[in-house]
Parts: C-alpha cells; sequence; structure tokens
C-alpha cells in the first residue's frame, strides 16, 4: 500500500487529493453496505447515490471485508486527517503513511 501510494504521490503531488479519494471510495463502501443492509436493492442504491449500478455491486463485493463499524471508523480518521491538514495543524504525507502503516 505505501509503495502504490508513493507512486501516486510522485504523480500527483497533493496528498490532500489523495486523501478525499480514498474518504470518498470509503463512503462508498459504507453507504452501500448500510442501504444494503437495509433491504435496498442493487439499482435503488445507484439511484440514491448517483452511481454506476456497476461501482453499487464492486463496492457490496468489497464491502463484505469490512464491518460498517470499522468503515465508520476510517471515516472519522480521514474526516480528522483532512481537517488537521487544511487547518495548518498537520501534514498530510505523514498523517497518511501512519493511516495506511495502521491498517
Amino acid at each position: 500500500a505505501l509503495e502504490l501510494f508513493y507512486r501516486i504521490l510522485s504523480k500527483e503531488k497533493d496528498c490532500v487529493n489523495i486523501i478525499a479519494s480514498v474518504s470518498g471510495s470509503i463512503r462508498n463502501l459504507y453507504s452501500t453496505k448500510v442501504l444494503y443492509e437495509k433491504k435496498y436493492k442493487q439499482q435503488e442504491i445507484a439511484d440514491i447515490l448517483k452511481i454506476k449500478p456497476y461501482a453499487v455491486q464492486i463496492s457490496l463485493e468489497n464491502s463484505y471485508n469490512y464491518s460498517s463499524k470499522k468503515l465508520l471508523n476510517l471515516l472519522n480518521i480521514l474526516s480528522d486527517m483532512d481537517y488537521k491538514t487544511k487547518s495548518g495543524n498537520g501534514q498530510a504525507r505523514i498523517m497518511f503513511e501512519m493511516f495506511l502503516l495502521s491498517l
């Protein structure tokens, strides 16, 4: 994961964008998991989240590996990281490296 992060960082140069992208992906995982657990069908989830049905299918497959509580915890960590970075109280690269190592 760190190797991939460094490759993306060498091209992207902005860790804040990487954090936002990872947050968006985890948010999709969490949202699809919660809606599916509430008995929504894949097409309904796609309509609610305004994403393609195939993206819902992939998110559901990937979300089986994580509990809703774990996904929500990851979102909270990334949200806190984003806030600290934007308020000048932290270095995005170091915080994201620590996040990856904690996984």
